[in-house]
């Protein structure tokens, strides 16, 4: 309503807008750019994706709470990078690859992010 005009001001519209996007996105479109890291982590993600948050994160993790899932580092990728497109964080993944050095990652190699 207005309140929510005046408070936003002149990025009402663009606000709107993505109120509007997430609410009528499919949830495989929003899952692939939580991956991307589009909408942040922990409670920046709950808030950006308000409603349809326990919707995406079910997706996310799965039927049964989540199962393995791996990624393939690519050329550039640094583990910090890697954990933040999987809501996680850097130290997590090096402990759960048994990682002794986080910045010492290569090209093909396969982390386990879940």
């Amino acid at each position: 309503g207005d309140a929510r005009k005046n408070a936003l001001g002149n990025r009402y519209n663009e606000v709107q807008n993505m109120i509007n996007y997430i609410a009528s996105a499919s949830v495989d479109t929003l899952v692939k750019e939580v991956y991307a890291g589009k909408y942040g982590n922990g409670d920046t993600r709950k808030a950006a994706l308000g409603s349809r948050y326990s919707e995406v994160q079910n997706k996310i993790n799965g039927p049964s709470g989540g199962g393995t899932v791996y990624y393939t580092v690519q050329s550039g990728d640094t583990l910090s990078g890697i954990a933040a497109k999987y809501g996680t964080t850097y130290q997590h993944l090096a402990g759960l690859n048994g990682i002794v050095n986080p910045n010492l990652i290569y090209a093909g190699q396969k982390i386990r992010v879940k």
